[in-house]
């Protein structure tokens, strides 16, 4: 990740309300807002409110972006500046005015200073433009353009990161995406796509429900072998990955947002997780809700060789440009070993405009807005609990450094305290308690967590309120039961 952006847009803020994380945090929920805004109005330009109601709400009330939004993470930052690269990009085919491709390419600039998959958004309009335009040296030389702009300026950026730091490991390798694709570990593969599928399919759910509900003739007798293709295509990615939903670091057990401590990585005081039956559930609604996408896109485009012709429809390039973009983010996400949930969110927006720019909505909301306040709702909720939980163990790594004054570089309190004070090497990930963790710990006399563990003893201990499920839990200041050698 390259961070330079979201760094600025943070600083601006600072400079005017001082530094604290509340000041950090207003600064991504302004650009949720405005995000929620832009995303609105897009959709209405080019179908009408109904539409562009439902779809936004149906992104902007999922767990992600609801969880996003209150953070100084990446996510928001990223998904504004990606959206409004794609709308000037829009108005380029529209207009073929120089302006917006200006536009469009300052937008993948800035989003590529946040995030090194941005290099999508140049890569896609320009394989779009030049395939679905004459092959004109205007033409030729206007697809290029972002894309010579867009490396030119990372390739930079990284030189200049390496002379003054030389933390060059900190980006993502294409070498590693590579190893991963010519290893072909067909277990790994089945089960990254799987996990991709259940998670989108739950974050798309209340736009499935519609159709669902709305669909007089969602199973067509002329696509019947289509639709036994998409099922024996799905089952086993579905299969493979069923017990990996839902897989973190947002979205975990019965909450949203990463609990990093070392108890963690040991599988220790696994927080409250709802009942199986929950969770099969949503997994089952998930595989309900990208089986209904499939054969929603199988009757709407099986007549494939009758449209692809036409190039000179208007919805041509900007649907081959959302489908150009959400593969080449599909391809990094199932090949780059690093996956998070929140991941995902660029994907779902990008599927939720294509959707909305495709479909008419009319019908039945009642039950697909019920499903999206409900979604929206619990989100929100243990959106609370866990921002709860932080302020309690900020409370008490307080109490250790003011009232007990112990030095950083002594507490073990997970990798936003040790992160934010340096307060040692970065370490390689443990393979047994003894072991200190990864994030810049020196010395762990003292360690915060939310129940025992081995060769440590409880010294105090913080309690605060969970509302989902609804119990009073506790942080604990921990200290080394045994002598230091």
């Amino acid at each position: 990740m390259t961070l330079v952006a979201q760094t600025i847009w943070g600083a601006i803020f600072t400079k005017i309300g001082g530094f604290s994380f509340l000041v950090l945090r207003f600064s991504t929920i302004v650009l949720a807002v405005l995000f929620t805004y832009f995303f609105n109005g897009f959709i209405t330009n080019r179908r009408n409110p109904r539409v562009a109601l439902f779809a936004t709400l149906s992104l902007i009330l999922g767990p992600i972006f609801i969880a996003q939004s209150v953070t100084f993470m990446t996510e928001i930052p990223y998904l504004i500046t990606f959206f409004l690269a794609i709308v000037h990009y829009y108005k380029f085919f529209d207009t073929q005015k120089g302006k917006y491709l200006v536009y469009g390419i300052l937008f993948s600039v800035i989003a590529l200073m946040i995030r090194q998959t941005a290099l999508i958004l140049p890569l896609g309009f320009g394989v779009t433009h030049f395939l679905l335009t004459s092959k004109k040296w205007k033409n030729i030389i206007q697809a290029a353009l972002p894309t010579v702009i867009a490396i030119i300026v990372l390739i930079g950026y990284k030189n200049w990161r390496i002379y003054t730091n030389n933390i060059e490991g900190s980006y993502s390798n294409v070498g590693v995406m590579l190893d991963t694709l010519l290893s072909f570990d067909v277990d790994y593969l089945t089960q990254r796509i799987g996990v991709i599928i259940l998670h989108v399919g739950f974050f798309l759910s209340p736009i499935s429900i519609f159709f669902l509900v709305n669909s007089k003739q969602l199973l067509k007798k002329t696509n019947k072998w289509k639709y036994f293709i998409l099922t024996v295509v799905l089952i086993p990615f579905i299969y493979s990955s069923w017990n990996s939903f839902p897989i973190g670091n947002v979205m975990y057990n019965l909450g949203l947002g990463p609990k990093v401590l070392k108890e963690v990585m040991f599988y220790l005081n696994r927080p409250y997780s709802a009942p199986e039956f929950i969770w099969n559930g949503l997994r089952i609604l998930a595989t309900i809700s990208i089986f209904i996408l499939g054969m929603k896109a199988i009757n709407k485009w099986s007549n494939f060789k009758k449209i692809v012709p036409d190039l000179s429809s208007p919805s041509i390039k900007p649907n081959f440009f959302l489908i150009t973009l959400g593969s080449g983010l599909f391809i990094f996400l199932v090949l780059n070993p690093t996956f998070f949930d929140r991941y995902l969110l660029p994907i779902t927006m990008l599927l939720t405009l294509f959707i909305a720019l495709n479909s008419s909505f009319t019908g039945k909301l009642t039950l697909p807005y019920a499903l999206t306040i409900g979604i929206g709702l619990i989100s929100i909720v243990l959106s609370r609990d866990y921002f709860s939980w932080s302020r309690t163990r900020a409370e008490a790594l307080n109490y250790l450094t003011q009232e007990m004054g112990v030095s950083p570089s002594s507490i073990d309190g997970g990798v936003e305290f040790n992160g934010w004070h340096k307060s040692g090497p970065w370490r390689d990930v443990p393979k047994e308690p003894d072991e200190k963790s990864w994030w810049f710990v020196t010395d762990d006399e003292y360690l915060i967590s939310t129940g025992p563990f081995p060769k440590y003893k409880k010294l105090k201990s913080f309690n605060y309120q969970q509302i989902l499920p609804y119990r009073t839990d506790t942080i604990f200041i921990l200290k080394k039961s045994i002598l230091k050698e």
